[in-house]
């Protein structure tokens, strides 16, 4: 239960394969993100996809995004960080072109399962 009501928060987040790969501090550390991240994909309320290098360029590529839903009471907003600052999105025609985006990215990324798997892979490498 979160603070707003008896609903779940659901998290679902495509990340790019790119993210896994580039070390960022000490081997240890890198193993600890990857455990880390192995440990909540087992939460229920959370989905992580891994965009494969193999698929090349993407529209992800152009930089991050979130859409944020809120429930039927209120409407979607889309949110995106850039060098120049937050940007909020709450126009419907372009945060539909955002959550069309998200999926598009979705249907490019493997499935959760498979995400798991080859975090798994790496972490045994690390």
């Amino acid at each position: 239960m979160n603070l707003l009501g008896s609903k779940t928060s659901v998290l679902h987040v495509l990340m790019d394969e790119g993210a896994l790969n580039r070390p960022i501090g000490t081997p240890e550390i890198m193993t600890d993100q990857l455990n880390d991240l192995l440990r909540i994909m087992d939460w229920p309320n959370v989905t992580i996809q891994i965009l494969p290098l193999a698929n090349g360029a993407h529209t992800g590529l152009e930089g991050a995004f979130s859409v944020l839903g809120f429930g039927d009471e209120d409407p979607e907003i889309g949110y995106a960080e850039c060098p120049a600052g937050e940007v909020y999105v709450e126009a419907m025609d372009q945060v539909r072109r955002l959550m069309l985006m998200f999926e598009r990215l979705a249907d490019s990324c493997l499935s959760p399962q498979e995400s798991t798997k080859l975090i798994a892979a790496m972490r045994s490498k690390a």
